[in-house]
């Protein structure tokens, strides 16, 4: 029995010996891994932010894993996700590249892939295309990625508006920035990119950027590690067609020397591109245009001389010194006074192009000479279209001249103030209930925000003492001043005319009184007149037909700003003035309202001198707390007042 169960024993033995001992078994499985790849690794910027795109993709190798796709979503930017094969429920080593690309390879630590050599054209960003690498041996981890390849920054700037669509970038030595290449990943933390040969010495970016006339953009170029022997040339191309190579300009862009491109680096391109302006064949050779001041900072924009952007002609109604827009668009003026005459005789065909956002408000743009001094300015105001109102014997524009709305109520329906006889407005309140005096502490004070001012040469001024000539106020449209001086007669005037005495108050000087009093006039509208096309600055005996016998329809309405002239819907707001005796300053606001006449009167003085009385239309408050109106009400010339357009 012992023999037996020994011999059992040896049998059982010697087959354990002649078979060969398994191998274990390994286990394969899907897994989905999420990781968050590192901010410091971001493939695009946005104002000197770094961000992930929601189209981004990676790639990873590893084993049994073979070009994995890593997908992020618009919810959960920078966090990729991916189906992966497990080894023994272990996540492998993974090697990682980006961008994925579905015909990328790896072997023996060399991945093979490609630089588009077309890509995104977008302000401050490289989209997609920076080729970055990272190894990870645990998804649980962020993921820090390292760049491939170099940046170049490149700026570009425009005298006018206009959308850039094409940026082509060459290398002239022909040295390959667009193809295959092959990275070695022995250290993905120090990856070696190498392009192949047969590559494309040209990357094309392609877009659409809006650029805003005289504002600096930045554009970036994916840049493989190379030294670049002769440099490269930058072809710009814009929505019209236009180009601009600055091969063209080798003394200006100095592009052609030697380009050192590292990796992880980011180098500036010598020189700003200035993309040259297609220039109107009408226009100036210089940018004559400018805008002087704007209600907003948002409301006017790419003012020009020299675009040749398609625009909306505001003067099909005629020319004139104002002129109404009511939507957002890019309009057009020709530079030519309400009669025709051209501002500028070398350039008679010259037109002022700019955008409006289509805020409400108002705005004066001029045509200046080299210099930069203004030779005239055009108001445009911006407002929906202003109804025509008429009653009796004339047809009135139912609000204030710079007026946004016709409603009582809103310090909108208030407008603009106009020195007799001159053509540029001066800021009314921006306030419509006033506390205190009703008035400001000093002209163009701080009490409340004025109007943005285009630039330093200009600025809203007051003075007393002193006289411009008609040609010095066309230059400083916002130089408000009277000229106390103008008692004696001026010899100088013909034998007869009227001078000014000193009650009058003129901003005028070197003008005899009969001559100044044709600025505007009773018979026709002038080259001086304000109002938009088809329209004028009423006379007295206009006001007078129309709203003398309308004054018992408001004589008991109370203080309401001012008078509702209810059987014509009519609203006349108490705008306030002007005054020359308050330095400028505006004065009753709320409880009085002058509008200019174009009517003039020579009553003789007690000297012998001839004064000049400038008549209005006034309404004010009385002491019983109500309104009552005059066509008879007087200012001073040199004071502001409303003006209420009345029909041609």
């Amino acid at each position: 029995m012992k023999k037996l169960l020994l011999c059992i024993a040896v049998f059982a033995l010697a087959a354990c010996s002649d078979e060969p001992t398994p191998e274990p078994e390994v286990v394969y499985g899907k897994k989905l891994v999420t990781f968050n790849a590192g901010h410091t690794s971001r493939t695009h910027f946005i104002e000197n932010t770094n961000y992930w795109d929601a189209s981004d993709c990676i790639g990873g190798f590893a084993e049994k894993n073979s070009n994995v796709k890593f997908s992020t979503s618009q919810d959960m930017l920078g966090y990729f996700s991916g189906s992966i094969t497990t080894i023994d429920e272990e996540v492998p080593s993974f090697v990682l590249y980006y961008p994925y690309n579905a015909t990328a390879k790896f072997a023996n630590n060399i991945l093979t892939s490609s630089l588009p050599a077309v890509q995104s054209l977008a302000e401050g960003s490289s989209y997609n295309v920076m080729p970055m690498s990272s190894q990870v041996d645990n998804f649980d981890k962020t993921v820090y990625f390292y760049n491939m390849c170099g940046v170049l920054r490149v700026k570009v700037s425009s005298k006018v508006a206009r959308t850039l669509t094409k940026m082509v970038v060459t290398m002239n030595a022909g040295e390959p920035i667009a193809g295959n290449y092959t990275a070695d990943l022995t250290d993905p933390t120090e990856p070696v990119l190498t392009m192949a040969s047969g590559g494309s010495a040209t990357v094309t970016l392609e877009g659409a950027v809006a650029m805003s006339a005289n504002t600096e953009y930045t554009f970036l170029v994916i840049l493989p590690p190379a030294t670049y022997a002769e440099g490269l040339n930058i072809t710009l191309e814009d929505s019209d067609g236009t180009t601009f190579n600055t091969a063209d300009e080798p003394d200006t862009y100095k592009f052609t020397q030697e380009l050192p491109m590292q990796r992880a680096s980011l180098l500036t391109v010598g020189k700003a591109i200035d993309f040259p302006a297609p220039v109107d064949e009408n226009g100036p050779e210089y940018e004559a245009a400018k805008w002087v001041w704007a209600s907003s900072s948002n409301l006017i924009s790419n003012v020009s001389t020299l675009s040749v952007a398609e625009a909306t002609n505001l003067a099909e109604a005629g020319t004139a010194n104002c002129y109404i827009a009511s939507a957002a668009g890019t309009y057009s003026i020709p530079a030519v006074k309400p009669d025709g005459t051209p501002v500028d005789e070398t350039c008679p065909n010259a037109t002022i192009k700019f955008t409006l956002s289509g805020e409400e408000g108002n705005a004066v743009v001029a045509y200046t000479n080299e210099a930069g001094e203004i030779l005239w300015s055009w108001h445009i105001w911006c407002t929906d279209k202003p109804a025509d109102q008429s009653w009796n014997a004339n047809t009135w524009l139912d609000r204030n001249l710079g007026a946004v709305t016709a409603v009582s109520g809103d310090v909108g329906s208030y407008g603009l103030m106009y020195q007799w006889g001159r053509k540029d407005p001066f800021p009314g309140s921006k306030l419509y209930s006033w506390t205190g005096t009703n008035d400001e502490s000093s002209a163009f004070s701080t009490d409340y925000t004025y109007y943005t001012v285009a630039n330093s040469g200009y600025g809203w001024k007051y003075e007393s003492g002193v006289g411009l000539t008609v040609a010095e106020a066309i230059a400083q449209p916002m130089f408000m001043c009277q000229n106390a001086t103008a008692a004696d007669p001026d010899p100088s005037c013909a034998d007869g005319s009227k001078n000014f005495n000193n009650v009058t108050r003129p901003w005028v000087a070197g003008m005899c009184a009969v001559e100044y009093s044709k600025l505007w006039l009773d018979d026709q509208k002038t080259i001086y007149d304000p109002c938009p096309a088809g329209y004028r600055v009423p006379t007295q005996a206009q006001v007078k037909a129309d709203f003398s016998d309308l004054t018992d329809q408001f004589a008991t309405s109370g203080k309401t700003n001012g008078l509702t002239l209810s059987s014509v819907n009519c609203w006349l707001p108490a705008a306030g003035y002007r005054t020359y005796d308050g330095n400028g300053k505006l004065f009753k606001v709320g409880t009085m309202g002058h509008y200019w006449t174009s009517t003039t009167y020579f009553p003789r003085s007690s000297n012998h001198h001839y004064g000049a009385t400038f008549y209005t239309m006034a309404i004010r408050e009385t002491t019983s707390g109500v309104y009552g109106i005059t066509s008879n009400g007087q200012l001073k010339a040199s004071e502001n007042a409303a003006v209420r357009c009345v029909k041609e």
